[in-house]
């Protein structure tokens, strides 16, 4: 199967999943009336279709209501990462210093979800 494996032990007690035939997100909700994006998965045989970005509509229709906001944490040198983030409308608003280990930041990234959108 092109599907990639699931990483055990992220996310929420109840494992939440968007899921699509060839990828997934995973995420929890969070303090603050949030949403977090655990991870995003798409086939390597399968990306840059649109999968992912499918797959965060249908996160934000999951979560509308529940969430005011959707946010990310992506490694600082993970640019690939970065670029889709920031093309799917998400505001970069925070470096968070050896987030990851000395020597390895993070980004935290951020979507308001407004009825509107």
């Amino acid at each position: 199967s092109c599907m990639p494996l699931f990483r055990p032990g992220l996310g929420d007690a109840t494992e939440r999943y968007v899921r699509h035939e060839n990828g997934y997100i995973e995420y929890r909700y969070a303090p603050g009336n949030t949403c977090e994006i655990v991870n995003v998965e798409v086939a390597p045989s399968h990306r840059r279709r649109g999968i992912a970005r499918q797959l965060l509509d249908d996160l934000v229709k999951e979560v509308e209501g529940k969430a005011g906001v959707i946010y990310a944490i992506t490694m600082e040198s993970n640019k690939t990462a970065q670029s889709w983030y920031q093309n799917v409308g998400f505001n970069d608003s925070s470096l968070l210093y050896n987030f990851y280990g000395v020597g390895s930041d993070a980004i935290l990234y951020g979507k308001p979800l407004n009825r509107s959108e």
